[in-house]
């Protein structure tokens, strides 16, 4: 969506997950994962904090897109104007970006094979989700050496307003609310069992 002043509603889910960081201090009251692998150990502190950020950048994108639309909607009554979309553009590339790295700490914990396991079928639905956020992150980033065979500069809102895309590539919300939903109920579990580990051995 090139003109924001079409926008007309917000599509993003409101994301109400638990903060797994303060979850996880919780659990240090009790233990201090001495029964996980020394990888696993520095490996979960990595992903609960990048986590919590996906996601609270993902809720910051919202509020500002919330904030947009009714700019839209209602700002000339106001007699000023106030843009929030290069706001929104900030936090969903943050969110994006955010999730990229999650995705390499989660692979390099399932690798270990160590007590921070995770059930196949959810495995393969978190993985789903991968490979379009490594090439928008990498668009991204890389957008310099993409300016000549792409007539957008960042992120953009989709025409349906229900996902985000550059160049070729999209996402649609519903799929970034699933997705880190399911990497925040992971963390939930390997914070479990972090801190049943001494109870357990």
């Amino acid at each position: 969506m090139k003109n924001i002043s079409t926008l007309t509603e917000c599509k993003m889910p409101l994301l109400a997950v638990d903060n797994l960081k303060a979850n996880y201090l919780a659990s240090s009251l009790i233990s201090s994962g001495e029964n996980l692998l020394p990888q696993e150990n520095i490996s979960l502190k990595v992903f609960i904090r990048l986590v919590d950020k996906a996601c609270n950048e993902y809720n910051s994108s919202r509020e500002l897109l919330l904030e947009q639309i009714d700019e839209i909607k209602n700002g000339e009554e106001r007699g000023y104007r106030t843009i929030f979309i290069f706001g929104f553009w900030d936090h969903i590339e943050n969110c994006i970006n955010a999730i990229k790295r999650i995705y390499l700490i989660f692979d390099k914990i399932i690798s270990v094979r160590g007590k921070l396991e995770i059930d196949r079928t959810e495995c393969k639905l978190i993985k789903n989700h991968q490979t379009i956020i490594k090439n928008l992150r990498n668009t991204v980033e890389h957008i310099d050496k993409e300016l000549q065979s792409i007539d957008t500069y960042t992120i953009s809102i989709s025409s349906t307003q229900d996902g985000v895309s550059i160049s070729s590539y999209e996402i649609k919300f519903i799929s970034l609310f699933n997705l880190l939903r399911r990497f925040n109920e992971i963390g939930k579990k390997w914070i479990n069992i972090y801190s049943m580990t001494n109870i357990l051995e």
